[in-house]
């Protein structure tokens, strides 16, 4: 038997989507994904897109509110992707202390304060 997984995908919770959460578990359900991660962007970085647009409070309730809808059908866990970790470590800590997070993806949206997909990227491809 296969076990099915998908742990980077991005809601409404995020600046660069626009998914509700529960289309997204619709379509997992319908995709035969056993288990789902939520992986919203969040950023300390004054200068990033992401920065104080997602909101942990209104992102937890929506996921235990839908887990419970979609019991026994699939697992939806919360995560974050966070930008920059190295930079804002103390602060990153201190959130993750704070609130009930299943996996985090770190990455790297920005290089020398300029983003990276839209500057830099591209001039490597």
């Amino acid at each position: 038997m296969r076990y099915l997984s998908d742990y980077h995908i991005h809601s409404t919770y995020s600046f660069d989507a626009n998914q509700t959460i529960e289309d997204i578990v619709i379509k997992s359900i319908s995709m035969n994904l056993n288990e789902i991660c939520l992986t919203e962007h969040i950023s300390f970085d004054p200068k990033d897109n992401s920065y104080k647009f997602f909101d942990f409070k209104d992102y937890e309730s929506e996921i235990k509110k839908l887990s419970q809808k979609y019991y026994g059908k699939i697992l939806i866990k919360q995560g974050l992707e966070t930008g920059e970790y190295p930079l804002y470590k103390k602060d990153f800590d201190n959130y993750f202390k704070e609130h009930d997070i299943d996996f985090i993806i770190g990455s790297i949206h920005n290089l020398n304060g300029e983003g990276f997909r839209k500057k830099h990227f591209r001039k490597w491809c």
